[in-house]
């Protein structure tokens, strides 16, 4: 029986480029494409793919906020990272949040196809070039000090979105938005917009596409 995959990515030509290569496996089927984190959640719940195989930085909420509502919309389908970040912190972040596999952009090809098989196996992959990444000692990254939820709306205040359309979203008072802003200032001692952002864009929260 086939690999039922699923592909997100913001951008047409990859998504093509990617449901091609997999499709050339007698193995893989492609049951669906998304270009956004909202059109994933609703794909991959109806399609209840083996692999599902999603972008980290989307247009509206980032791959692993996509990863967490998925562990409970979806949580038989193995997910399959693709990315351009090669940190650490981006790498441990995604296991722990019970990604299957971590593949780079720039090594998508031989690599991906592992990768899904992988993960149907329930085995976790990682690209062989990030390898020496898990060992290595660095800095614990700033972001490792905001829970899931801080998160999420340093996401949305970074696109630019008030604290009422925050609140809706996340089905949160606009107080509390408020207070989560607040708190996320304090802990990485950032007290404007322009600072929020170049800080997101450096740990790969949001991206310049």
């Amino acid at each position: 029986m086939s690999i039922r995959i699923t592909i997100t990515d913001d951008h047409a030509i990859v998504r093509e480029g990617l449901a091609a290569l997999l499709s050339t496996r007698t193995d893989m089927e492609i049951v669906g494409e998304a270009s956004t984190g909202h059109q994933t959640l609703d794909l991959v719940q109806r399609t209840q793919p083996d692999v599902a195989i999603i972008d980290l930085a989307l247009p509206d909420i980032d791959g692993f906020e996509v990863v967490e509502h998925l562990r409970t919309l979806a949580p038989q389908t193995a997910v399959v990272l693709l990315t351009m970040h090669r940190s650490r912190q981006h790498v441990r972040r995604a296991f722990a949040l019970g990604v299957s596999a971590y593949v780079l952009k720039e090594s998508a090809g031989a690599d991906l196809i592992e990768a899904v098989r992988a993960a149907h196996q329930k085995r976790r992959y990682i690209s062989p070039t990030l390898a020496d990444v898990l060992l290595e000692q660095d800095e614990p990254s700033p972001l490792e000090r905001l829970s899931e939820r801080e998160r999420q709306v340093l996401v949305r205040v970074v696109r630019g979105m008030s604290s009422a359309e925050i609140a809706e979203e996340l089905h949160l008072s606009p107080k509390t938005v408020e207070t989560y802003r607040s708190r996320i200032m304090d802990k990485l001692d950032i007290h404007d917009i322009p600072g929020l952002v170049k800080f997101a864009i450096q740990e790969g929260l949001i991206s310049l596409d």
